[in-house]
């Protein structure tokens, strides 16, 4: 199990599962793009999550070599926020595996798979684009304190 690594308190929540990932190329030959919709069920549906923050965290392995922490940096970390249709993009993200992190300032989740305790791994590589598709959640902690 990956554990989300700030200074804030943090928790969990449901994400979408490997087979929605699609690759595509990217523009900068050295660096990759990340890109996705975020949304919750409602009583008439999916709606979009619109003025989310999102933030990608690098994950650092244990001494056995397993993933098990997602560092967050609010200040260097890739950063992107949801537009009024939910749809997110981080553009120029250094090569590397990241957990995906929503942020609601007071606290921050790394998001899960949904129906599941295990956390969206993104692995970005040079000069590819990660679709990660449309992420619908049964519920977002997105009211603020």
């Amino acid at each position: 199990m990956l554990s989300l690594w700030l200074a804030a308190s943090c928790s969990s929540r449901a994400a979408p599962s490997d087979d929605s990932v699609r690759i595509q190329p990217t523009t900068n030959p050295e660096k990759a793009s990340i890109s996705g919709v975020l949304m919750t069920q409602s009583e008439n549906g999916s709606e979009p999550v619109p003025n989310a923050i999102l933030y990608l965290a690098e994950t650092i392995e244990d001494e056995t070599g397993v993933e098990a922490f997602a560092a967050l940096d609010r200040v260097n970390s890739p950063k992107a926020i949801t537009n009024e249709n939910g749809e997110f993009n981080f553009f120029d993200v250094p090569p590397g595996q990241y957990g995906l992190v929503l942020d609601r300032i007071v606290n921050s989740y790394l998001l899960l798979h949904p129906g599941e305790q295990e956390v969206i791994l993104i692995v970005a590589e040079r000069g590819e684009a990660v679709d990660l598709g449309t992420l619908i959640y049964d519920e977002l902690p997105l009211s603020q304190p």
